[in-house]
């Protein structure tokens, strides 16, 4: 049987200011000091990237030329940048930690283009003992609407689009994003977009063999464009354990 961990030595703060109760570990409360999240500081830090020691921090690409450092920056100096150019551009990272029973990923993306942006896809799976949970969600800017990944198939859960369009290019605006996952009921918690929280916990995570690996966690995030070149920049990455279900 493969345990999964659990913490429980947290400070549980009261409700925020949109009444939604959150807990907040020692360690997450000191990482998070900087408002890298603005909106979601549920769940305990895993694992943070802020790209200010000036490298990718072990974030490859489909296309070498594809990843780089850029100045665009929502907090500090730097920000990974990846572009798509009339084709499909993936950027990917993976690392191993003791993995909770309920996991997230969180970043900020801010988009040169907005208007040309097919779509981007949040792929995060999580290798447990035998079995590897995928969880999935695609904002379709082309298609006005939010994807989630159901046990192997697309269902639409939103269709309010467009989502980053109407910004338009001025003045800079990351967008924040977030994808929370309960690894022991095999579904999903929530997605969040912007100031958007969508309820999710109706749909199930999709689980397969894991192939040997365990207590190894692995994000893709896959853009495509519309036809044209545009870039996108990610701000931080930050992977959370012990979300609230």
């Amino acid at each position: 049987m493969v345990r999964l961990v659990t913490s429980k030595r947290f400070i549980k703060d009261p409700k925020d200011v949109w009444g939604k109760e959150t807990t907040i570990g020692l360690s997450e409360h000191a990482r998070r000091m900087g408002a890298l999240a603005t909106y979601d500081k549920r769940g305990e830090v895993m694992h943070i990237q802020t790209f200010q020691s000036g490298t990718s921090e072990g974030w490859y690409n489909t296309a070498t030329e594809n990843g780089s450092l850029s100045r665009y920056a929502m907090n500090g100096d730097y920000s990974w940048k990846m572009k798509s150019g009339g084709t499909t551009y993936r950027a990917t990272w993976f690392g191993i930690f003791n993995v909770s029973d309920t996991v997230g990923f969180e970043t900020a993306l801010y988009l040169d283009e907005p208007s040309n942006v097919d779509y981007i896809d949040f792929d995060l799976n999580v290798f447990v003992g035998a079995s590897v949970y995928r969880g999935r969600v695609k904002c379709d800017e082309t298609n006005n609407e939010l994807l989630v990944y159901d046990n192997g198939v697309y269902k639409t859960f939103d269709t309010s689009a467009p989502y980053f369009s109407e910004i338009g290019t001025t003045p800079i605006v990351f967008h924040p994003f977030k994808i929370a996952m309960d690894i022991t009921n095999k579904k999903y918690l929530r997605f969040l977009l912007d100031s958007e929280e969508y309820d999710l916990s109706s749909y199930v995570v999709e689980e397969s063999a894991s192939g040997g690996h365990s207590n190894y966690v692995r994000i893709d995030i896959t853009f495509r464009d519309n036809g044209s070149t545009y870039y996108a920049y990610m701000n931080h990455a930050i992977w959370t354990g012990g979300e609230p279900r």
